[in-house]
């Protein structure tokens, strides 16, 4: 799965309510900490956030990142969580009212939250194809002739006819010359002589 390239969109850090952030904690541009009505946010020392995390606590919750956890960039958190020591979080995690075990690596993309949501594979109905009819109707039936195969003698000729041909180089020029040369009168344009 290809995942976008995240573009800084703000450098400043936004963070509303009761957020406590612990010495040593990381915290990069575009990042928004949001704590409303009596819901708490803790962020312990070594925790890495990175560039565009969004942290959304419910009211009436917390949500807490232990110790030396990196929270890669574009994450969303968000609902009642506790995310465990030394958890790594791949760019474009979505957390969502569930909690992390210690040492656990979440790949990037992921979505990890509410179990209310589930389905059963007999839920999920595929729609039915209808059966598809050729656009053109076979004149000729099931007749296929057999392809020919040449001759030994043809084959042999061929070969004779390919070991004639030797093909010798026509000049003594090295692959991808031509490509270093422009590569230096880019990078060096006031010398101006290719090699």
């Amino acid at each position: 799965m290809s995942l976008p390239i995240l573009q800084p969109t703000i450098n400043t850090i936004q963070i509303r309510g009761d957020v406590r952030i612990a010495e040593g904690a990381i915290v990069a541009d575009g990042v928004i900490l949001n704590a409303p009505q009596n819901s708490t946010i803790i962020i312990h020392a070594g925790v890495c956030l990175g560039m565009g995390t969004i942290i959304t606590a419910y009211p009436d919750s917390t949500i807490e990142i232990k110790q030396n956890t990196i929270v890669g960039a574009g994450c969303l958190i968000f609902g009642q969580c506790t995310i465990g020591t030394q958890v790594s979080l791949g760019a474009c995690v979505t957390i969502y009212n569930t909690s992390i075990d210690n040492l656990a690596v979440i790949p990037s993309g992921i979505v990890k939250g509410d179990s209310s949501r589930e389905y059963s594979e007999n839920q999920i109905s595929t729609p039915k194809q209808p059966e598809s009819k050729p656009l053109v109707e076979d004149v000729w039936g099931e007749e296929v002739s057999a392809p020919v195969a040449p001759s030994k003698e043809a084959v042999l000729e061929q070969e004779e006819d390919l070991r004639e041909q030797k093909v010798e180089p026509k000049s003594d020029a090295v692959v991808g010359q031509v490509y270093i040369n422009r590569l230096l009168l880019t990078l060096f344009p006031e010398k101006n002589n290719p090699l």
